[in-house]
């Protein structure tokens, strides 16, 4: 006990080796910790069976009675990879020290880019999320299938270096759809015609010089109409629409609607770029 009757802690930070089974004896104790986010845990051991996992200064945190107050994904994902990992260990807190933990935002990669010195650091990395997901085959009729890991986020801006160019190319949207989508589909298109891909979204977001009859002029008109009806048309309805007119403007066929059925019996397969 101190000398104003408050008990002395004794908290130290030592670095250690997490093995699988030291990370099970650990969460042995968890017992009052936030429910488990088992996306994120697999994101992690995802990590750690990659090699990517570093020695950041984040530390697994335990109270005076051995409690994890802080650190449990972690320790999850551990036992996930079958991967031991290196992290310090803090330990002798007081109890309930997790109400005070974790507070802050964590860091994006929007925040990692930055940090690197890219510019458009928000929409760069919004567009690298859509490019990776469309990579690993996730684009389909519902574009689900997560987010990738921050070194991942880095790998494919290494690999794709010229999607930066697509940022200017684009400009800005109008708020007629999301900028960093706009980016990819510009970078995709334009493997296929470079020329071609700046006109389309230009077209399509200045409404200049187009054809009634032309795919970009139906799809400006359904996100117009989307923008004014607030109707918030999903991105698995957007992407596969700008495909469509992409596709049709690379073949040089007249448009007379622009839809895409997400279910029912009519529901269309998703579009490939051509």
């Amino acid at each position: 006990m101190s000398r104003n009757g408050k008990l002395q802690l004794k908290i130290r930070t030592v670095q250690m080796r997490i093995t699988p089974a030291k990370a099970r004896k650990l969460l042995e104790k968890n017992l009052h910790n936030r429910p488990k986010r088992d996306k994120y845990i697999m994101q992690l051991a995802g990590a750690m069976q990659a090699g990517e996992w570093e020695l950041n200064g984040e530390t697994i945190k335990l109270n005076v009675n051995g409690e994890v107050e802080d650190g449990q994904h972690r320790l999850e994902a551990c036992i996930a990879a079958n991967t031991a990992f290196e992290t310090f260990v803090t330990t002798g807190l007081p109890c309930g020290a997790f109400d005070n933990i974790g507070t802050g935002k964590a860091r994006s990669v929007g925040d990692v880019f930055a940090r690197k010195g890219e510019a458009n650091y928000c929409v760069l990395a919004g567009a690298i999320s859509w490019l990776w997901r469309y990579n690993q085959g996730l684009w389909g009729a519902s574009l689900t299938g997560g987010f990738p890991r921050h070194a991942q986020s880095l790998q494919t801006l290494e690999e794709h270096p010229a999607i930066r160019e697509s940022i200017s190319a684009v400009g800005k949207t109008g708020g007629l759809m999301s900028q960093s989508a706009a980016v990819c589909l510009h970078y995709l298109f334009s493997q296929k015609d470079p020329h071609l891909a700046t006109s389309f979204f230009r077209g399509v977001f200045t409404g200049e010089n187009l054809s009634k009859t032309s795919g970009m002029y139906h799809f400006r008109d359904r996100l117009i109409k989307n923008r004014m009806d607030k109707s918030n048309l999903p991105a698995r309805e957007i992407i596969p629409l700008a495909i469509k007119a992409w596709n049709a403007e690379r073949a040089n066929q007249s448009v007379r609607s622009l839809r895409f059925r997400t279910d029912g019996e009519r529901r269309e397969v998703f579009p490939q770029i051509q």
